[in-house]
């Protein structure tokens, strides 16, 4: 049964639902709870601006015999979703355990004061900054050594706090991210130039909603805080146009991505991320970013990593053993000086090779690297009549064509990678309701498990032409302009235009067409930045478009150019007697905003499905 978008994303970024299926770990046996909890509600924590936040406080009450005034190591996280609600998913567990944990609404949000004016801002970035030194030198229980916590919205703000415009806070010694994009263009806002409409307008929406009630009225010693914060909330403009009206990278994105600034990372990291989370990509590059630093030498780090089957809900270190015990141990070794865990001796990554999708069995792997080391790149190519081969095509002939035409209702609208973040199942995880509206690709029944591990790239060679007497004509343009919103235009440029979705599936013998993940690009974003872009062996294998209007190349009608399209990463076991299949469409409307073009468009020969696989098979 399909559920309401609105009611998925509101799940995927609010809901804090923590039950989840175990995964087939030992146990570790972790510090079991021997504190009674006190709990402060509403401490107000003074910014250097002079805004005042506030916090609840959970913290040990120190027991017979100890002193009264007992310190200990100190947790914080912050939150525009409200800290009585955020705080479920640790408040039960560190302060028996001996950590003071302390949830902050962000500026702007709940009973803070300020304005929440966007993502991850700067300012947010220095508040976190401001929080943590006020906590580890003016708050008497915390005993100045200080870690973040959370996962989401309070995952990515670790990143950012800790490499912030003020530097990494003094007092604060350790952070563990959890399900955590590191570029938030890329990751999140436009994904391969595309505006994600359930980010860009239908989260900020209900996130500024979520918070128009304004403050507690307990806030504080002082009752007219509350007043205050209210009347900040009420002046805040909504953000849905923020975006919209930036389709392009730069200032706005770089200051709230840590990908730009991770050699300032230089403290221990612990990240958690999982294959069918909505920010699978942009951590996997942060995880693999800093482990190639610290073998340099220029961070010292260490940073451990675990990335398992999960959605966006379902990443977790307290849903998951042995990771709720791990979590345990690395708060204790580097805020409390506990004993160096023996799992230290591991490689730097635990992932989960994936037998089945979403949730399902692993074989647990580990390597120092991502993507792991041993990976070769394995070129796949689209053959006419929809065959997926190894053997290499000549000349450049069409293999396939299909139309696109929204105006007609023939937007692709099953699985959204937003569904991620819900609890399982995925909606329409079988994709052969979608797959007769595109064009697919599949090789044969396979004669032996293929194992794909990493990054995946579709080398797409196409073309995409008008499709004749679908356009309206109407004066679109002129009408966005008029009304003061150009983001509009991404619905309608002036130009010729497409967008190419590539959704890569584990087809079974039964014929069940399971997604695995999806990869995205607007065919004028297709110019590449070779700064940052990755090759193996002359083939791209992480492409980076530029996404800015400088190097924005529409493409003109009928004439093909290589597409060089991200596919989310993976680490899959593709079973003896599957297929593998890569489909193509021109819209993600569940997930993404559709493009009102109408176009016929052709896939050629020298395209090719890049796989990274194992030298070796496992």
């Amino acid at each position: 049964m399909r559920r309401p978008f609105a009611i998925v994303v509101l799940a995927a970024l609010v809901s804090l639902a923590l039950a989840a299926p175990g995964i087939a770990h030992a146990r570790v046996t972790t510090a079991k709870p021997s504190y009674d909890v006190i709990t402060e509600r509403n401490v107000v924590i003074p910014m250097s601006d002079g805004t005042k936040l506030v916090g609840d406080v959970y913290r040990p009450r120190p027991k017979p015999g100890q002193p009264a005034a007992q310190r200990f190591p100190c947790l914080f996280e912050m939150t525009p979703y409200r800290k009585e609600m955020r705080a479920a998913e640790a408040a039960g567990y560190f302060p028996q355990r001996g950590f003071v944990y302390v949830e902050v609404d962000a500026r702007g949000t709940g009973g803070s004061g300020g304005q929440y004016d966007g993502v991850f801002l700067p300012q947010e970035q220095r508040d976190g900054y401001d929080a943590i030194e006020w906590l580890a030198t003016r708050y008497r229980p915390c005993d100045g050594h200080v870690g973040m916590w959370g996962g989401s919205y309070s995952g990515i703000n670790q990143y950012l706090i800790a490499t912030g415009p003020k530097g990494r806070p003094p007092h604060l010694r350790t952070i563990a991210p959890q399900r955590a994009f590191s570029d938030l263009y890329r990751d999140i806002v436009y994904t391969g130039g595309i505006l994600t409409g359930s980010f860009g307008l239908t989260w900020e929406a209900a996130t500024t909603g979520f918070n128009a009630a304004g403050a507690d009225p307990r806030t504080g010693p002082d009752p007219r805080l509350a007043l205050t914060a209210l009347l900040d909330h009420a002046r805040n403009d909504s953000m849905v146009t923020t975006y919209m009206n930036a389709p392009f990278d730069g200032p706005l994105y770089r200051n709230s991505s840590v990908i730009y600034r991770m050699r300032k990372l230089t403290l221990p990291v612990f990240h958690l991320e999982g294959f069918y989370d909505a920010f699978t990509r942009g951590q996997l590059q942060a995880i693999g970013e800093a482990l190639r630093l610290e073998r340099r030498g220029v961070v010292k780090g260490p940073n451990y990593a675990a990335i398992g089957p999960w959605n966006h809900g379902d990443t977790h270190f307290l849903a998951h053993a042995p990771y709720d015990a791990r979590i345990y141990d690395w708060y204790a070794r580097w805020l409390d000086g506990g004993p160096r865990p023996r799992w230290f001796s591991e490689k730097r990554i635990t992932y989960c090779e994936m037998l089945a999708a979403r949730n399902g069995p692993c074989r647990w792997r580990q390597t120092d690297s991502w993507p792991p080391s041993g990976t070769a790149y394995r070129p796949y190519y689209l053959t006419a009549g929809g065959g997926l081969v190894t053997r290499a095509q000549r000349g450049r002939n069409p293999v396939g064509s299909w139309t696109y035409n929204p105006t007609a209702g023939q937007g692709e609208d099953g699985f959204s990678k937003w569904d991620n973040a819900a609890a399982p199942p995925q909606r329409d995880a079988d994709q052969r309701e979608d797959e007769p509206k595109g064009l697919t690709f599949s090789t044969a029944p396979l004669a032996r498990d293929l194992v794909v591990r990493g990054p995946i790239t579709l080398s797409l060679v196409a073309s995409t032409t008008p499709l004749a007497g679908a356009d309206p004509g109407l004066p679109l343009e002129a009408l966005a302009r008029s009304l003061g919103q150009p983001g509009a235009l991404q619905f309608f440029p002036s130009y010729h235009d497409t967008d190419f979705v590539a959704k890569l599936a584990d087809v079974a013998p039964s014929g069940t067409s399971t997604l695995i993940q999806s990869g995205f690009l607007r065919a004028s974003h297709r110019l590449l930045d070779p700064a940052r872009t990755k090759r193996v062996g002359g083939r791209v294998v992480e492409p980076v478009p530029y996404h800015v209007r400088s190097r924005l190349a529409p493409p003109d009608p009928g004439r093909p150019y290589r597409y060089e399209i991200e596919i989310w990463p993976t680490a899959k076991r593709f079973q003896k007697g599957d297929r593998l299949r890569i489909a193509l469409y021109s819209a993600d409307t569940a997930n993404h905003v559709t493009l009102l073009k109408p176009a016929v468009n052709t896939a050629y020969s020298g395209s090719y499905l890049l796989l990274p696989e194992p030298r070796r098979s496992p």
